[in-house]
């Protein structure tokens, strides 16, 4: 997939460009949490790129789930103090998305400068992507550049609306994600090693049948194996299992030798922490258990399918990792794929937090290794080979 670049803007001196960022992170005390900057130090490049060619930055984002209202605590004031503490320049926090006060301020504002809007979800035409809030958006730029890729599997009016009514470019995070991942779908290194982890097993169905064909072997762990294991008859106990999803999982291949299950798993009688755990075969979880992290045989098992990949991808923890009581089968992978000299490409934010917590190293020294900032659409883009606000940055369109 070829996307026209914002490196092919001939001219952004004096140009409003409307740059739409994910920088949905966590917060904590009224700035953004020590280990949560990810996604906004990789969209740093594309924001210097612009103002070095003399552009006005209008950053558009969106924050938590305010479901079209303004909710304080999600405000984005605290995002821009820590932008501009990043970029060495300040970063003026608008206060609205839309209107005539905001289309004021950027009159005023001088080319090299940066201003962010309000919380775009905090108006309902964003989920919507309703026309006049797209066209709201739109008169505010001259230029539009899409560098939200964790975002681009939603059609909102800020990612799919707004290129209906300007000429719209794809940032130089969003191009390399797509380049990443369009080279494991088109030209995988061989074996090709899968690993789906996490909680819903519904969210990531589609995917996971994308890689019973694409990949050699597929590792699945985290709660939504366990919906696996009882369509196969296992017992789990009071782990939480998708009921309606079991007659679609026995008409699958589940016995593939692609297919690599948990062997053995750590259970406790609760999810809190402190509880007493045991270590013991998946064939013999009690009645009154949760199954909360894969055991030390399946980590080894899965270690051995990795240690002969050459390109592997993983998505979701392996359990409840946030307990240290459950949080082996995760570390465990990440000192695996530490070991490993295939090319690896891993997103999902709880996946890529556990990686940077867990890795002997700095992620950066660790080149083979590429982190993601997209979760849901780095699924779906493996599993569609597209996604919505992708159309309208094709070269060509």
């Amino acid at each position: 997939m070829r996307l026209k670049s914002v490196r092919t803007i001939r001219a952004l001196k004096n140009r409003r460009v409307l740059l739409r960022t994910d920088f949905n992170v966590p917060l904590e005390n009224g700035t953004v949490a020590a280990e949560g900057d990810e996604r906004i130090l990789r969209t740093l490049p594309t924001i210097r790129y612009l103002l070095r060619r003399g552009a006005l930055v209008i950053i558009a984002t969106h924050l938590g789930r305010p479901d079209g209202r303004v909710v304080p605590r999600y405000r984005l004031k605290p995002l821009a103090a820590y932008l501009g503490r990043k970029l060495k320049t300040p970063v003026r926090a608008l206060p609205k998305a839309v209107g005539p006060q905001v289309a004021a301020a950027v009159g005023r504002a001088s080319a090299g400068t940066v201003l962010m809007l309000e919380n775009l979800r905090f108006d309902p035409g964003e989920e919507e992507n309703s026309v006049p809030f797209a066209r709201a958006l739109a008169e505010l730029c001259d230029l539009y550049v899409n560098d939200a890729f964790g975002n681009a599997h939603r059609e909102h009016a800020s990612m799919v609306g707004v290129p209906r009514y300007r000429k719209s470019y794809a940032g130089l995070l969003l191009a390399e994600e797509v380049r990443v991942l369009s080279g494991l779908l088109a030209r995988p290194r061989r074996p090709m090693a899968a690993i789906i982890g996490g909680v819903k097993l519904s969210t990531k169905l589609a995917v996971i049948q994308t890689f019973l064909k694409l990949a050699d072997d597929l590792l699945l762990g985290g709660n939504l194996a366990n919906t696996v294991l009882k369509a196969r008859g296992v017992a789990v106990g009071r782990s939480p299992v998708e009921e309606k999803l079991l007659p679609s999982l026995q008409r699958l291949k589940l016995t593939t030798a692609r297919l690599h299950l948990p062997v053995d798993v750590i259970t406790a009688s609760g999810t809190a922490s402190g509880l007493s755990t045991r270590t013991l075969a998946v064939a013999n979880v009690r009645s009154d258990e949760y199954i909360l992290d894969v055991g030390p045989d399946t980590v080894r098992l899965f270690d051995a399918v990795l240690r002969d990949a050459r390109t592997i991808v993983w998505n979701g923890p392996m359990g409840k990792f946030e307990l240290s009581a459950f949080a082996a089968g995760t570390i465990g992978l990440v000192h695996a794929i530490a070991h490993t000299r295939a090319r690896v490409v891993i997103g999902g934010g709880e996946t890529v937090a556990a990686v940077r917590r867990y890795l002997p190293k700095p992620a950066a020294a660790y080149p083979n290794i590429y982190l993601s900032t997209g979760g849901g659409a780095m699924l779906e883009f493996l599993e569609r080979g597209t996604l919505p606000a992708l159309r309208p940055l094709i070269l060509g369109t």
